[in-house]
């Protein structure tokens, strides 16, 4: 878009490419729903590391620090408005 591509300058101008939008409608609910799943299949993954002793005893506080980290990290929005703002940027 920054190049001039999304009126005009190319075979099919960016904002009047019914292709590109329909794949992402299709797309959009599709990664949200995916979502859901995958956080229900991982949210026991760092117990499991420690039932199976695969983190050391010495590290255990760190892990679960770096464990805590990542649940609020993910529990924010700004990554994922920062995802959707440079992925709508590269376009």
């Amino acid at each position: 878009m920054r190049e001039g591509h999304a009126t005009g300058g190319v075979a099919i101008p960016f904002l009047l490419d019914v292709e590109a939008h329909i794949r992402f409608l299709v797309a959009v609910p599709l990664l949200i729903a995916a979502e859901l799943f995958v956080q229900e299949r991982v949210r026991p993954v760092p117990q499991l590391f420690l039932e199976r002793r695969l983190v050391p005893e010495a590290h255990v506080p760190r892990f679960l620090q770096a464990v805590a980290a990542a649940c609020r990290l993910r529990a924010r929005s700004s990554p994922r408005c920062c995802c959707c703002f440079s992925s709508m940027a590269w376009a």
